[in-house]
């Protein structure tokens, strides 16, 4: 008989936990674990492979991602037999990444801490993360304020030299806000296309993005 054990999330490069605090799946028991610290070199599979084997994570759960994270659960689960994937604001594709991304990427390995830092000043934050208000805009500063630069180093590396999942082999929801500038809604397939909402919709949008997820996540409970 189907199961579903837990709903484990994992947060985009930049942010935390707190991603998540408007998030809620009724009935099933929810995890929302900090990244583990990515080491010198660690490619985004073997990263997946020690989030996994740290997580326990099995058949009977279902793995969610936003952003970053979302790549981490379709990694997951093409190493895994796990029952679901949910990808929020995400891309398990490569080829379908912004063109800019990769150099992008390449520039800030050069780039001085101190302007890394900028990511945290708050009319930068209302700009990429729009449409967005005060609240919501201080929270993501504040995230990106106490985020280490070596992790987000690291996690850029890891997302242009990773090969992508072609197909996620388990059951899949994709949701995505229409307004995303970070991971356009043209970098996956969306089965849930959130309206005005870009890629901080998990805090300015929950409601459509928890009724998406308790369908899907009932719908595995129930084996089908």
């Amino acid at each position: 008989m189907a199961k579903v054990a837990r709903v484990v999330f994992f947060s985009g490069m930049g942010g935390d936990s707190r991603m998540f605090q408007r998030i809620r799946v009724p009935g099933f028991p929810m995890e929302t674990p900090e990244h583990l610290e990515p080491l010198a070199g660690e490619t985004l599979p073997a990263f997946a492979a020690r989030t996994a084997e740290s997580r326990g994570l099995g058949e009977d759960d279902v793995v969610a991602g936003m952003s970053f994270g979302g790549m981490l659960a379709a990694q997951i689960s093409v190493q895994r037999k796990i029952r679901g994937a949910i990808l929020l604001g995400s891309c398990h594709q490569t080829r379908r990444l912004p063109a800019a991304y990769r150099a992008v990427e390449f520039s800030g390995r050069f780039t001085p801490d101190f302007l890394l830092a900028l990511r945290s000043w708050r009319p930068f934050v209302a700009g990429r993360f729009a449409p967005i208000g005060p609240a919501d805009a201080a929270i993501m500063a504040e995230m990106a304020a106490g985020y280490p630069t070596s992790m987000l180093r690291r996690f850029g590396r890891m997302i242009v030299e990773w090969s992508g999942v072609e197909a996620i082999p388990c059951p899949k929801l994709a949701v995505h806000g229409d307004k995303d500038v970070i991971l356009p809604p043209s970098c996956v397939d969306a089965d849930v296309i959130v309206p005005d909402a870009g890629h901080a919709f998990t805090l300015t949008h929950p409601n459509p993005i928890n009724a998406a997820m308790l369908e899907f996540v009932n719908r595995l409970a129930a084996g089908k």
